[in-house]
């Protein structure tokens, strides 16, 4: 199958479950922007957007959260759905964001709530048990999940919540890949944290025989890294005053450096993987990105199987990508895909 292809069927499911979610709304706020280097991150995040454009659906408010107002919120979108952002951090593995989406749940008790496409995994029964309370208690709430082992362990934690199968939505964001003639060597995108599983990065010693290798992890560098911290003066300031985070023109401009911060890490995303040999990654959206992009990649999988969990369900699909259970099987399939690159 084409990348083509393969995503023309995948974008056609995630639409209609959108259209089926929101029943007839078409204005939205979009909740839990991620103002973090992270590329997977805004990859998720451009997706949505893409999806609800393509919809006609328009969005009215945006914040990340630490900078979320309620007053800002209903002065934006008096009335209308709130969608919190994809990923994979619903659960207890990164309890800020499943503390806020809660908040924002008993913020607005009334309201159409949408949980787009997540990957759960709670650690301690208890702490499901006490979001299955809180996300039951409300009278419209959709959490969608990304993979048939999130939505077994939801019909288990989460039993009093209605939930729906919807595919990852980077998915539906298209790089604009730059042209060159320039070829670079592997580079290994390594985790380098609470979900890393082993040392991915170990393999770039053993590859450098056969070509130049480069290990990294998402992350912005030098004069782009310096813009990043200019770009969030706005927020830190709003921060700190609640008159401002709650008023019109705040949300307004907080928005606009959203858009730049989006911009810059989409940007150092592509710029990073194009024109690569072969990429080597334990992170979900490096694997994406790679096959978006139609760059050879072996994939390994993370702490708690997010990763592989996806790729078994659906982006095996890309003819680009390769699993490896091991870190000597990830070498192997390198090995193997460097040589065909050279013959």
């Amino acid at each position: 199958m084409t990348v083509e292809s393969v995503l023309s069927g995948f974008r056609l499911e995630t639409k209609t479950a959108l259209i089926d979610a929101l029943d007839g709304i078409d204005q939205v706020a979009l909740l839990d922007f991620p103002s973090h280097m992270n590329v997977g991150d805004g990859m998720i995040w451009a997706g949505e957007r893409a999806y609800l454009q393509s919809l006609g659906i328009r969005v009215r408010y945006t914040c990340d959260i630490e900078r979320y107002s309620p007053v800002a919120l209903k002065k934006m979108l008096p009335a209308g759905a709130i969608l919190l952002h994809g990923g994979g951090n619903l659960g207890d593995v990164w309890p800020k964001f499943q503390a806020f989406r809660e908040r924002v749940v008993g913020d607005f008790p009334d309201r159409k709530i949408i949980q787009l496409p997540q990957t759960l995994y709670y650690d301690s029964p208890v702490r499901a048990r006490a979001s299955d309370r809180i996300f039951g208690n409300h009278a419209d709430l959709t959490v969608m999940l990304r993979d048939e082992n999130s939505m077994e362990r939801a019909e288990r934690l989460l039993p009093s919540v209605r939930k729906v199968f919807v595919r990852d939505m980077a998915l539906g964001w298209s790089p604009d890949i730059p042209t060159s003639d320039m070829s670079r060597g592997v580079l290994v995108l390594a985790r380098r944290d609470t979900e890393a599983k082993g040392s991915t990065a170990s393999v770039a010693k053993q590859l450098s025989a056969m070509a130049d290798v480069e290990v990294a992890d998402w992350g912005l560098k030098g004069l782009e890294r310096a813009k990043w911290k200019a770009t969030k003066i706005p927020g830190r300031i709003a921060r700190q005053n609640d008159v401002l985070l709650d008023s019109r023109q705040t949300a307004k401009l907080l928005t606009h450096s959203y858009e730049r911060m989006l911009g810059m890490n989409l940007q150092a995303g592509v710029q990073e993987f194009a024109n690569r040999r072969l990429i080597i990654t334990d992170r979900l959206h490096a694997h994406v990105l790679a096959s978006l992009m139609e760059i050879p990649h072996v994939v390994l999988d993370n702490s708690y199987g997010k990763v592989s969990s996806i790729y078994n369900d659906y982006t095996h699909k890309f003819p680009s990508a390769r699993f490896a259970t091991s870190q000597p099987e990830a070498l192997e399939l390198a090995r193997d895909l460097l040589a065909k690159g050279n013959s």
